[in-house]
C-alpha cells in the first residue's frame, strides 16, 4: 500500500517533471528501470517531444524503419491510453506535445492521440502533417492551448489549392491562445480565416510561413493584442497582407515585397523590426514592387532598431525607390547582417542620410572583396555628399579584411561622428576565433 502511494506521489512530483522536460523522451521511458516506483513514472510526463523519435539507420534498412514505427505506435497507445489505471488518478497536465507525420502511422490513430491530449489539458502542440491530413475539429475549439504551431507538408495539388489546407474546422476559438505558428497553410474560407485571428483574443505572436488567400489573394489580419509578427513569403507561397496590429512590437519580414500592401495602418508603437528581401534590378519599373517597398517602409517608419540585410538596403535606399523613403526618426540602433557590396554601401549612406538620431551602427561581415570603388559609385557617379551623425556613439565592424574598402569604411565613420565614444573592429579571423572559444 505504501509503495502504491509513493507512486502517486511521484506522479505529480513537479521537480521530477521538470528534470523530465529536458531530456528525450527515450530516456524518459528509459527511467522505468530505475525504480519499481518509477515503473509508470513516464506516463506522466508533462513533455511528449516525438519529433526525433527514430534513431538514423546508417543502412537504412526497411525492416528496421518499420520496427521502429510499430514501436512507437504501440507506445504511444499505451501511452495515450484512456482506460489504463493511471488515467483515474489525475494525471498532470500536458503541457506539450510535438509530432511529425509519418506516413506509415494511421490518421485516425493520430486523431486519437490529439483528443486524448486535449483531456489532458495540453497547453503547446507542434504538428508537422501532410496536407491531406484532417486536423480533429475539437483542437480549434481547445481552450487550454497557449502555442499551437501547424506545419502542412506534400505537393500542392489543384484540388488542395481549391479547397484549402484548413478544413476540419467550422469554429474557430482559441481564448488562451499566445503564439500561433502556421506554415504551407492555404486559407480559402474568408470567414473562418476572420476567426482564426479574431476568436483569439490574446494573441501574442504570430507567425506566417508560405501561406495565402487561394481565392481573394489577400489575407486581412487584424489582432489589438498582438507584440510579435514574422512574415515569410515566396513566389510560389505569396498573398498580399493587410495588417492592423496596433500594439506591434517586432516585425519579421522575409520574402516578396509585392506581398506587403498594408497601406491602412503604421505600427505605431513598434521597437524592432528584421527586414530581409531580395533585390531585383527591375524592383524600380514594377509599380507593385515600388508600392509594397513604400508601404514596408512606411509601417516600420517609427522602429527604434533595425535590422537588415545587404538586400533590403539596396531595394530600399537606392536608385529611384529611394526618394520616396521617409526619415527615421525614432530609430537609435541599425544593424546589417550581411556583407555590403559596392551598391549596398552607397545604399546604406543613403540610409543615414535618414536617420538623424542613430546612436549605434554594427556591420556583421564588412565589405565583400571586389575592385577599386573610391570616388565614384557603380553607376558612375560621384559619391554622395557625406552626412553628420550627430548621435552617434557605438559602431562595431566585423569580419573585415584589411582591403582598402573596409578602411574607407571605418575611416567615414570617424569622420562624420562627433559623438561617437566606442568603434570596436574585429577582423575576420580574429571574429571566427572568438566565435570558437566561445
Amino acid at each position: 500500500m505504501g509503495v502504491a502511494k509513493d507512486r502517486l506521489s511521484d506522479l505529480h512530483d513537479p521537480l521530477l517533471h521538470h528534470i523530465f522536460s529536458f531530456l528525450p523522451f527515450k530516456c524518459v521511458v528509459a527511467t522505468c528501470i530505475l525504480s519499481k516506483r518509477w515503473k509508470d513514472l513516464w506516463i506522466s510526463s508533462p513533455v511528449l517531444n516525438i519529433q526525433e523519435w527514430r534513431r538514423h539507420s546508417r543502412y537504412g534498412f526497411i525492416d528496421e524503419y518499420w520496427s521502429e514505427t510499430t514501436g512507437l505506435v504501440n507506445f504511444m497507445d499505451r501511452l495515450l491510453d484512456q482506460s489504463h489505471p493511471l488515467f483515474r488518478n489525475d494525471l498532470p497536465n500536458m503541457k506539450k506535445f510535438c509530432l511529425d507525420y509519418d506516413s506509415t502511422y494511421a490518421n485516425g490513430k493520430i486523431s486519437g492521440w490529439i483528443h486524448t491530449l486535449m483531456m489532458r489539458k495540453v497547453e503547446e502542440i507542434s504538428l508537422c502533417i501532410p496536407i491531406e491530413f484532417v486536423v480533429p475539429m475539437g483542437l480549434f475549439t481547445c481552450e487550454t492551448l497557449t502555442v499551437l504551431k501547424i506545419e502542412m507538408s506534400g505537393d500542392l495539388s489543384a484540388k488542395i489549392k481549391k479547397i484549402g489546407t484548413l478544413r476540419a474546422a467550422e469554429t474557430i476559438s482559441f481564448p488562451r491562445l499566445k503564439i500561433l505558428h502556421l506554415k504551407h497553410m492555404i486559407f480559402v474560407d474568408e470567414s473562418l480565416n476572420a476567426q482564426l485571428f479574431s476568436n483569439s483574443p490574446v494573441l501574442e505572436e504570430l507567425m506566417l510561413s508560405n501561406c495565402y488567400m487561394a481565392i481573394t489573394k489577400v489575407l486581412h489580419i487584424s489582432v489589438a493584442s498582438w507584440k510579435r509578427l514574422c512574415i515569410t513569403n515566396s513566389k510560389m507561397y505569396s498573398c498580399k497582407l493587410k495588417i492592423y496590429a496596433p500594439n506591434l512590437q517586432s516585425l519579421t519580414y522575409n520574402g516578396m515585397t509585392e506581398g506587403y500592401a498594408n497601406k491602412e495602418h503604421v505600427f505605431s508603437s513598434i521597437v524592432d523590426a528584421h527586414i530581409d528581401i531580395t533585390y531585383e534590378s527591375r524592383t524600380n519599373k514594377n509599380s507593385k514592387r515600388r508600392c509594397g517597398l513604400k508601404d514596408l517602409v512606411e509601417g516600420i517608419s517609427n522602429v527604434k532598431i533595425l535590422h537588415i540585410s545587404g538586400s533590403s538596403l539596396q531595394s530600399f535606399f537606392w536608385g529611384e525607390t529611394n526618394q520616396m523613403m521617409l526619415i527615421f526618426h525614432n530609430l537609435r540602433r541599425l544593424d546589417v547582417s550581411s556583407k555590403l557590396s559596392h551598391c549596398m554601401f552607397y545604399a546604406l549612406l543613403n540610409l543615414l542620410l535618414k536617420v538623424p538620431n542613430l546612436e549605434s551602427v554594427t556591420i556583421a561581415q564588412g565589405f565583400s572583396p571586389s575592385e577599386n570603388y573610391r570616388g565614384l559609385d557603380t553607376c558612375g557617379r560621384p559619391r554622395r555628399q557625406e552626412c553628420l551623425l550627430q548621435h552617434l556613439k557605438a559602431v562595431e565592424v566585423r569580419e573585415i579584411n584589411g582591403k582598402q574598402e573596409d578602411l574607407d569604411m571605418i575611416k567615414y565613420f570617424l569622420r562624420n561622428s562627433p559623438a561617437l565614444q566606442i568603434m570596436t573592429i574585429a577582423s575576420l579571423q580574429a571574429y571566427h576565433n572568438t566565435c570558437r572559444t566561445a
